[in-house]
């Protein structure tokens, strides 16, 4: 670990030591509660460019409105 943060060193699967055996039975519990399969969807195509879509609605809405 002398070259921590900087370096991620991968402790190996057959490691005697026990925090590093409790971490790794701690992070695989955390994984397999993940679900990315039934995660949440947006309605944009990934390119980031629908992120104002919904206020520029209101915005137009509201100037609609004042007319």
């Amino acid at each position: 670990m002398s070259k921590a943060p900087f370096e991620e060193i991968p402790v190996p699967v057959a490691s005697n030591n026990p925090d590093a055996n409790a971490a790794r039975i701690s992070l695989q519990a955390e994984l397999t509660q993940l679900n990315p399969v039934g995660g949440i969807r947006d309605s944009g195509d990934g390119t980031g460019r629908h992120a104002n879509k919904t206020k520029k609605k209101i915005e137009i809405k509201k100037k609609n409105r004042n007319k």
